[in-house]
């Protein structure tokens, strides 16, 4: 009896133990698996919505009945094929043959189409079950122009006709002192009075809007000194701009500082108002380290004109001990200012606890047109600070167009390609070769290769390299329009790239540059032209059309010459074997137009 005790207490105690065990796993698993469910069911949520360039919103309602809603987009006026579309403003789609169909929840949706600088938009209530249809017409918004640009004279009233259609109402933001819209019949003027104008660069913007949809048109004004051209031919010559922030400068040939301690120019304070024309020339070696508030060729800049810099190699490695600094190779921060065919091209910009962008560190309601950025930024500014980091701008309010980068960007916030963070602005035809890494935000949105986070404002037609990151996020609302991704060979094909400009023409806005780029770069940046070299190949003269560019370099291997590109001069002799093609190049600050100039002749 006692052994049979015994054994009833041990089968007890094993089946206890057993119990346990399964009870602990039981336990384990109920824990574990909906974490591990939900970061796969993220995954595909996400994948799905990257595939069709849908942003980050609503993944709370994907356990909810829906219903289904087609979203139609028509234009009377010209095509959609770069439209898109939005339920609610934030989370934007592609139609695909003009045509979206969603799963929505029971609710009143505000159902918007983009295209272009147009916005067309109409409220619908999602509440009936069965296929649901909405058509919007992009043709039904304003006619506006995306940008403008007015010269004007200081001291001289102005009356400028504005290039806006089909509008009930015509709203300014940001204006100056004395711009005033008036209407007269069916058109829009901007009344100016001359008294009140200021010298500088005045960007505002025009939302035109009838009810239906509006349109948006950027108005620069440019009120030019009437002093005489200052030339910055010497390091010196450059270091005393600080003492005259309001000057018309010419840099008239190429500057080494080199382990040269450039003085501040221009501070928040005291900002750089006058016009700084690179001329197409390089300032190589620009350095800036330690606890200083700004960096950069400018440091604060206001209603300033910057254009056609090249800067080269630069080295920052600076610190703060809060984030509201910035840095950048050209200027650190900047409101109301144009940036025009400027390019940060090499070198590395190292920070910690600050913002960092690669042309503009904080970009306030500036024009930033043509440039780019190859510049390595690394922003190691830790949680929970902050930072805005991007290749051209860390953070943007204004207007960026046909600008790219190819320089590895890092941060722990808000990091991407073009800008980190962007607030009622544009970033249109822009293109991101370069990897981007960073923290994704709330462990979920990674950083963007465009930009990270769109409050408002609109993001359009650009393509980034796959792999570099995601397309970037609306947090609150913004369009997003015809965000691309491509492979790396993509970036080589003129007809991939047509959304963002034209590769052809006496002024494309686009041209390879593979000395410094992969991917394309800026036409602007190509600023002079050059007579052809002589070619002569086995004693026979070959012509090379002209075009821009002051140096010429050619290649004997039929490809594109990474690894066998020379330097010519006047005139260069080659030896080739028969069935042998060769091409020749021009070139700018040590750039080079695989496109413009090109003979693909072969030798028989």
């Amino acid at each position: 009896m006692k052994r049979m005790v015994n054994k009833t207490q041990a089968y007890r105690v094993i089946m206890t133990v057993l119990f346990g065990i399964f009870a602990g796993m039981v336990v384990s698993f109920l824990i574990l698996f909906p974490p591990v469910f939900s970061r796969r069911q993220s995954r595909v949520i996400e994948g799905r919505l990257q595939l069709n360039l849908v942003n980050a919103g609503g993944l709370a309602h994907e356990y909810v009945n829906k219903y289904r809603l087609e979203i139609a987009v028509v234009n009377t006026g010209g095509d959609v094929a770069e439209a898109s579309v939005s339920p609610d403003g934030f989370r934007w789609y592609t139609p695909v043959n003009g045509v979206t169909g969603l799963e929505l929840p029971r609710g009143d949706y505000a159902i918007r189409a983009a295209y272009k600088n147009k916005l067309v938009y109409a409220d619908y209530p999602v509440s009936l079950p069965g296929d649901s249809r909405v058509e919007l017409d992009i043709s039904d918004a304003p006619e506006a122009a995306e940008i403008v640009f007015y010269e004007l004279t200081q001291g001289q009233d102005a009356l400028i006709p504005l290039e806006i259609r089909g509008a009930d109402e015509l709203t300014l933001k940001n204006e100056p002192s004395g711009f005033i819209i008036t209407k007269d019949g069916g058109g829009y003027y901007l009344a100016i009075s001359g008294d009140l104008l200021t010298y500088g660069f005045l960007p505002f913007t025009a939302t035109a809007s009838n009810g239906k949809g509006s349109a948006e048109t950027w108005i620069c004004v440019i009120v030019p000194r009437d002093t005489p051209v200052i030339a910055i031919s010497t390091v010196e010559e450059l270091a005393a701009i600080s003492r005259n922030l309001s000057g018309n400068y010419y840099l008239a040939n190429d500057l080494d500082i080199t382990g040269i301690d450039l003085p501040q120019i221009g501070s928040e304070s005291n900002p750089f108002t006058g016009v700084f024309d690179g001329g197409g020339n390089t300032i190589w070696g620009y350095s800036a380290s330690g606890h200083i508030e700004l960096s950069g060729i400018l440091g604060y800049c206001n209603g300033a004109i910057i254009k056609n810099l090249i800067v080269r190699d630069v080295y920052i490695d600076c610190e703060m001990d809060d984030e509201s600094y910035n840095y950048s190779a050209i200027c650190s921060a900047s409101r109301s200012s144009l940036f025009l065919n400027c390019a940060s091209i090499g070198g590395s910009i190292n920070i910690f606890n600050a913002h960092a962008g690669g042309i503009v560190g904080s970009s306030y309601n500036n024009v930033i047109i043509g440039c780019f950025n190859s510049t390595d930024i690394i922003n190691n500014t830790p949680n929970p600070r902050l930072p805005n980091t991007g290749g051209i701008a860390s953070s943007n309010s204004g207007y960026t167009e046909n600008c790219s980068n190819e320089g590895t960007i890092y941060g722990n916030h808000l990091t991407a390609g073009i800008t980190g963070f962007h607030s009622e602005g544009t970033i249109n035809r822009c293109l991101n070769t370069g990897v981007i890494y960073g923290r994704p935000i709330m462990n979920r949105f990674p950083a963007g290769a465009i930009m990270q986070t769109i409050d408002s404002g609109r993001v359009s037609y650009g393509y980034f390299i796959e792999g570099a990151s995601a397309a970037g996020r609306v947090f609150t609302s913004g369009a997003i329009i015809g965000i691309k991704p491509l492979d790396r060979m993509g970036f080589r094909d003129r007809a991939m790239l047509a959304s963002a400009g034209s590769f052809d023409g006496d002024a494309p806005d686009w041209a390879y540059a593979s000395l410094d780029a992969f991917g394309p770069v800026p036409f602007g940046i190509f600023k002079e032209r050059a007579p052809a070299p002589e070619i002569i190949v086995d004693g026979r003269r070959v012509e090379v059309p002209a075009a821009g560019g002051v140096k010429y370099f050619y290649s004997v291997d039929g490809s594109d010459p990474y690894k066998t590109c020379y330097e010519g001069v006047d005139s260069i002799s080659l030896t080739l074997r028969a069935g042998q093609v060769f091409r020749v190049f021009s070139a700018k600050s040590g750039m080079r137009d695989s496109e413009v100039v090109e003979y693909g002749g072969s030798i028989s």
